[in-house]
């Protein structure tokens, strides 16, 4: 696994603030989207190699947003670890209250707020 990804990139290549990483990270969630919505128009016209095609960019796509998110972190210092484990966590709990509000007939959850 790549660690330390900022001491690897050439000096040309560092970004110049969190906020520029921020920038790519944007970038690179639209084009996971576009090939995402372009594979499902194509599988719904019967081009499932086109289809498929676009689902590998997605994937392709998406492993290029981690990075990036890994960057950010990175720079922030941010443990990836406790990211990950957090952002688990916090579905998690989310998916409870969904579920205990689905038993009692409430639709809407509430999202809690970080500290």
């Amino acid at each position: 696994m790549v660690t330390n990804l900022i001491s690897k990139m050439p000096a040309e290549a560092k970004p110049e603030d969190e906020l520029h990483t921020c920038n790519i990270m944007t970038y690179e969630l639209g084009a996971v989207v576009n090939s995402l919505v372009w594979a499902k128009h194509k599988r719904s016209w019967g081009d499932t190699k086109g289809a498929n095609a676009r689902r590998e960019s997605a994937r392709v796509d998406l492993a290029d947003l981690i990075t990036q998110c890994r960057l950010l972190a990175e720079q922030m210092y941010w443990s990836w670890f406790e990211l990950e484990r957090d952002g688990q966590e916090r579905f998690l709990e989310r998916m409870k209250e969904i579920e205990e509000n689905s038993e009692d007939g409430t639709t809407r959850t509430r999202r809690r707020k970080t500290s």
